[in-house]
């Protein structure tokens, strides 16, 4: 069975974020960024048996202002979380409370129950999974996040991927098809093989 999952749309997105902030959310669909951002704030998403199902990559300005909007903080942490390049204690917590919110975006009933793992400050040594689904994920969707009341702006980019596992079990299957396809071929299936 595939790891993918259903990935949310930038409308749920903000609608998601509307809810928890009580603010006005503007998101925009963005193309594929050239390279992640800088020291991004990384959720990880995992199944029941701990399988990565889902990155999310929170540009820091972002996560900062998401974070502080959340218990109505002053922007003035926002700006003291940017500037250390890292999440102030009461921003990151926020910003964990609603990252394991953001699960629900993934859930439905036809699909692989998600939760959140973790979530990583920048220049956090990454489980070498979540960094693979980071190089070459199966889906993903960009979207540019506004944040109603200077709460700052950015990206959000949200992943999916594949287990090595599976794919080589889709190989395998593969094979075994084109071996049955190969034996009709060479008569087996008209009683012209031998016995």
């Amino acid at each position: 069975m595939s790891t993918r999952i259903l990935l949310p749309t930038k409308e749920s997105i903000g609608q998601m974020l509307e809810m928890l902030l009580g603010r006005k959310i503007e998101t925009a669909s963005i193309p594929e960024p050239e390279k992640p951002p800088e020291a991004p704030i990384v959720g990880v998403y995992v199944s029941d048996d701990g399988e990565v199902l889902a990155v999310c990559l929170w540009e820091l300005p972002l996560a900062a202002g998401v974070g502080a909007a959340l218990s109505l903080l002053p922007v003035s942490a926002v700006l003291d979380s940017v500037k250390a390049g890292k999440l102030e204690d009461n921003v990151g917590e926020n910003l964990s409370e609603v990252s394991n919110i953001f699960a629900g975006l993934f859930n439905s009933s036809n699909m692989r129950r998600a939760a959140l793992q973790k979530v990583y400050d920048p220049g956090e040594m990454l489980p070498i999974d979540v960094r693979q689904i980071m190089e070459r994920p199966a889906a993903r969707v960009d979207v540019h996040v506004t944040v109603q009341g200077d709460y700052q702006e950015g990206t959000l980019s949200i992943l999916s991927g594949l287990k090595e596992k599976e794919e080589e079990e889709e190989e395998e299957g593969g094979t075994e098809e084109a071996s049955l396809e190969l034996a009709h071929a060479s008569g087996e299936g008209d009683g012209s093989g031998t016995r």
